[in-house]
């Protein structure tokens, strides 16, 4: 909820908003979740992010029921920008959703199009991916020292899941320099020319993997993200060359785990299901 507000004096008109909003992590992955279906400026949603001045988060939702009785929700990182679709962005509005907008459609709208969702009172939802393409393979030159295992190439798999994602799977994830190598991949306009989010994954089981994310936008790791658990179960099947008709893998992120679901048909994933377990930490309002 907004609300306008003036302060007025003999020579000058002060003019600001107060935001009630709601604040949410999944898989560590936070959120501020404005119930409005108005445009934030740039400037506030980079004041309201920030983890010094304002309430901190690496992105703000705007959340609001759409006129069929499903969900409208816009996401912005940290930084202002917008992504076609987070994740766990998705997971945490699901929730706020489900307990605060008396929702009768299951239908999620972000700006890559309809999604459904599946929810419950203990607060474990899924969401449904639009159909992926088979990953996109690329063998990568590294041409400067960014402490990756001492390695000369990489061989990454493009994935687009609503969000670009470049995965690598590697031996050791916990020694690597994330910040110079997730930069490296991330601005590499021969993966993708817009750049892409990057995803370094080591293989606990044939059905369990760990992951760690560079995120555009926040322009750093991330303690979860849904999008690239996403991709990395899609590019895993890829990786090991599993035909297998339907996967559940479970992913450990920093911040905690999901299980991605899909049926693989080769020139398609379909029914690629996000499940997560979003929380909300705490709610206020703030004056901007």
């Amino acid at each position: 909820m907004l609300r306008n507000c003036y302060i007025c004096t003999a020579k000058t008109v002060f003019f600001f908003m107060i935001y009630t909003f709601f604040k949410y992590q999944c898989c560590g992955n936070d959120f501020i979740i404005i119930h409005s279906s108005a445009t934030i400026s740039t400037e506030k949603i980079v004041r309201l992010c920030d983890r010094r001045f304002g309430i901190g988060a690496d992105g703000l939702i705007t959340a609001s029921k759409d006129k069929e009785g499903g969900l409208d929700i816009k996401f912005y990182n940290s930084d202002g920008s917008t992504d076609t679709l987070c994740g766990n962005g998705s997971l945490c509005s699901i929730d706020f959703a489900f307990k605060n907008l008396n929702l009768t459609n299951y239908t999620l709208n972000a700006s890559d199009g309809k999604h459904s969702f599946i929810t419950d009172i203990n607060s474990n939802h899924s969401v449904q991916f639009h159909d992926c393409l088979p990953p996109v393979i690329h063998n990568i030159d590294i041409e400067q020292d960014i402490n990756l295992e001492n390695k000369k190439s990489v061989r990454g798999y493009f994935v687009n899941t609503g969000s670009p994602h470049f995965v690598i799977f590697m031996d050791n994830i916990d020694k690597i320099d994330i910040m110079s190598a997730g930069r490296y991949f991330r601005n590499n306009l021969k993966i993708n020319p817009e750049g892409c989010n990057v995803d370094f994954v080591k293989i606990i089981s044939p059905d369990e993997l760990s992951l760690r994310t560079f995120e555009r936008g926040v322009e750093g790791e991330t303690l979860g993200c849904g999008t690239g658990s996403v991709a990395t179960a899609i590019a895993y099947t890829k990786y090991i060359d599993d035909s297998s008709a339907r996967k559940s893998i479970t992913l450990h992120n920093r911040g905690g785990k999901h299980c991605v679901s899909f049926i693989n048909k080769g020139t398609s994933y379909t029914d690629v299901y996000l499940k997560g377990h979003p929380e909300m930490v705490f709610s206020g309002t703030i004056k901007l």
